[in-house]
């Protein structure tokens, strides 16, 4: 612990190294963003703050919440394909950082357009009613001309059906005089 001093945990003082994967969130960020700055053979002394350690929940019961940390560190070997899989996990992870950037950027372009077809819906809705009672108004008076035409329709139609029983009235007249 950097307040005290305390020694919580050594590998040295267990005699075994201890091996991990850096960059892919399998140990504290501070010691991800630390060691991958370290050369093999490197030792050095690693002041992790709160917030790139344990944060508020700390490490119960030997490490304290919001507990800023120092590690003495000795880089005994970098494993090359474990270099390749901290490299591939970060792109990874910034990958679908960016996706889900994407998603959220998307969904919110959404409920903008949503919200604006909600809004013009109800603008439409208004003018629908106006709408309606302009229509009604207009196909009041294309009953009135539908009644006018079919009534101009069916005189015209009468006007046929005289003539052509003057025609025939005309024709029967002729042909009884022609005898």
């Amino acid at each position: 612990l950097a307040s005290s001093g305390r020694i919580v945990d050594s590998s040295k003082a267990s005699g075994r190294a201890s091996e991990f994967q850096i960059g892919t969130g399998k140990v504290i960020d501070g010691w991800d963003i630390g060691v991958m700055q370290m050369d093999e053979g490197e030792e050095a002394v690693l002041s992790v703050s709160a917030d790139l350690a344990y944060g508020t929940r700390g490490r119960p019961p030997s490490i304290p919440p919001n507990a800023d940390l120092d590690f003495t560190i000795e880089l005994l070997a970098v494993n090359e394909s474990m270099v390749a899989a901290a490299i591939r996990a970060r792109q990874e992870s910034a990958a679908l950082e960016q996706e889900e950037e994407m998603i959220r950027a998307a969904r919110a372009e959404m409920a903008e357009a949503t919200e604006q077809r909600d809004e013009g819906t109800g603008r439409a809705q208004e003018h629908g009613k106006k709408s309606k009672m302009g229509n009604k108004k207009k196909s009041h008076k294309s009953k009135k001309r539908r009644s006018r035409d079919e009534s101009s329709s069916s005189d015209s139609s009468r006007s046929r059906k005289k003539r052509k029983k003057k025609e025939k009235s005309a024709k029967k007249k002729k042909r009884d005089s022609d005898r």
